[in-house]
């Protein structure tokens, strides 16, 4: 497992080299855009209503594409992140947040019931200790305050040819630290939050066969692809089969 000074050294040689917006939910490539978004669009549905004037702790907030959406909604955003090059990469694409905190999710340099909703999307799969982060998000959230979580699961389709993919490209560094199946993403949330409700994202072709829809970018099969998406997100066991988790918690003490 990497220390603290390891993982920050890698995510700040990461937003140095990488765009991540770029690559992710603004990039060019008409099927990776739709992938991201499917995500995205599912995180903030989870994360709605966001009010006016409330503050919202976006953790490990990378590119700050959340906190554009958060801030365009008229409520403050605080981005956190390990990385001190992503947080200025968010703030020169327009995060808009009101402030940009480099430190580790779990010691948070703020006092406790600061913030009305939390967000933590893809990033405790990155996390040496998962369950103090948790911890910590939990002790700045006020006492109605709700948190959204997103994780890969363990088991899905997607993250199984993830795991394949990994190997066969011969990544150097593996930056899913823990993965979890839906039943240990639940106990891991449980020890401190109420679990409302857990939904599923990503639906979509794993790899090899996710190169043809890269390549080809037609709109149709993105539409077929959509459809998929949504007919299975609202279809009970097989919703399970999503790469991503989404959860929305609130605290135990509400």
């Amino acid at each position: 497992m990497p220390t603290g000074n390891e993982l920050r050294a890698y995510y700040e040689r990461k937003a140095k080299t990488l765009d991540e917006l770029a690559l992710t939910y603004e990039n060019q490539n008409r099927y990776k855009r739709f992938f991201y978004r499917a995500r995205s669009n599912a995180v903030l549905d989870a994360l709605a209503p966001i009010r006016a004037g409330s503050w919202v702790l976006d953790v490990g907030a990378g590119s700050g594409f959340y906190s554009r959406q958060i801030s365009a909604a008229g409520a403050h955003a605080v981005l956190i992140d390990i990385s001190l090059t992503g947080l200025d990469r968010a703030r020169a694409t327009g995060a808009n947040a009101v402030g940009y905190v480099c430190c580790d999710a779990a010691n948070l340099p703020f006092a406790p019931r600061t913030f009305d909703k939390a967000l933590c999307t893809e990033v405790l799969e990155h996390l040496p200790d998962a369950a103090q982060a948790l911890r910590e998000t939990a002790r700045v959230l006020r006492q109605d305050g709700e948190m959204v979580a997103t994780t890969p699961s363990r088991r899905s389709p997607m993250n199984v040819a993830y795991g394949i993919k990994r190997r066969v490209r011969r990544y150097t560094f593996n930056e899913h630290l823990t993965e979890y199946t839906s039943s240990e993403f639940r106990r891991l949330l449980e020890c401190m939050y109420r679990i409302d409700r857990v939904a599923y994202a990503n639906f979509l072709v794993p790899y090899p066969f996710d190169e043809f829809f890269i390549n080809v970018q037609s709109p149709r099969l993105v539409a077929m692809l959509q459809w998929l998406e949504d007919h299975l997100a609202n279809t009970p066991i097989l919703r399970q089969l999503g790469w991503t988790m989404i959860a929305n918690c609130k605290s135990k003490e509400t």
